[in-house]
């Protein structure tokens, strides 16, 4: 039972580095044990860093205990693949230049990607301080602004509301004037009749 449990284990491992079992069962090849054993190491430490991070990207999406660690392991599960793709093409490039070009190029674009969705989430929660103090510091920076703005609002309302309406200027009550002629029908007529008036008189 233990010597089936530890083929079981070993064909995982060996599936994560992408070899070939029968291949490294061979005497001649046993040097390349610790070296697939090391891929092994990277596959599976990659995968556990992207479903913890994964993780928590989704639960400050989500905000739930349940949805978060599924969609993260989900996530972790794709790395998991793409990264063990990313070994099995490295290991059928072609020896010409512009065949390894043609595999490194997207990998390299890959990797990238899958560098900074995986360690974004990390960052967050590392410098979370930080972006508090940054956040909070902006917010209160805010309120003072729309303090000011509320005073200075304040300060204009009770200067009109105290000015008396004979204080503005001529030329605003006449544009003032045009404008309720122009709105309403019955203040325009009063306004020429007495235009009328006083050219007749």
């Amino acid at each position: 039972m233990q010597h089936d449990e530890r083929n079981l284990d070993l064909d995982f491992l060996l599936y994560c580095a992408g070899a070939n079992k029968q291949i490294l069962s061979r005497k001649d090849c046993q040097t390349e044990v610790n070296k697939q054993a090391a891929i092994r190491a990277i596959v599976c430490l990659t995968a556990l860093t992207a479903t913890l991070s994964g993780s928590y990207a989704f639960y400050t999406v989500f905000a739930s205990k349940a949805i978060a660690p599924a969609l993260g392991s989900f996530w972790g599960l794709v790395i998991f693949h793409l990264d063990r793709v990313f070994i099995l093409s490295a290991k059928k490039k072609k020896n010409d230049f512009f065949g390894q070009m043609k595999v490194l190029i997207p990998r390299l674009i890959l990797v990238g990607f899958l560098g900074v969705t995986v360690s974004k989430p990390l960052e967050l929660k590392i410098f979370e301080t930080n972006i508090t103090e940054e956040i909070t510091r902006e917010m209160e920076a805010i309120q003072a602004q729309i303090k000011n703005n509320e005073k200075e609002i304040a300060q204009n309302k009770n200067r009109f509301v105290n000015q008396p309406p004979q204080t503005v200027g001529l030329s605003k009550q006449l544009e003032i004037l045009e404008e309720l002629a122009a709105n309403d029908p019955t203040i325009g007529k009063i306004s020429l009749f007495i235009i009328l008036l006083f050219v007749m008189i």
